[in-house]
């Protein structure tokens, strides 16, 4: 069966991060709530050149998500990415 979600998250000031399941690996989106359970938006990390999507590996701070990923190389990477608003 199909889950409902493949991953939950909580960010440093309590916002709820849960991954949209999908068949495929790419893009991976998830659906962020406020602390509250109010309905915030959802992410789309971004196309950084990894061989699989990036994973979210934590936070830093209010507005920064740490990413995990694989290189073409196979080489593998934690990078820093400022979380904006996409209207």
């Amino acid at each position: 069966t199909i889950p409902a979600y493949g991953m939950l998250q909580v960010d440093p000031v309590g916002r709820v991060w849960i991954r949209n399941h999908s068949a495929t690996r790419q893009p991976r989106t998830w659906t962020v709530f406020s602390s509250s359970g109010q309905l915030l938006g959802k992410v789309v990390p971004p196309n950084i050149g990894a061989t699989i999507a990036p994973e979210i590996a934590g936070f830093r701070g209010a507005n920064e998500v740490i990413l995990r990923w694989i290189d073409n190389d196979g080489a593998r990477h934690l990078s820093y990415h400022t979380l904006v608003n996409g209207g």
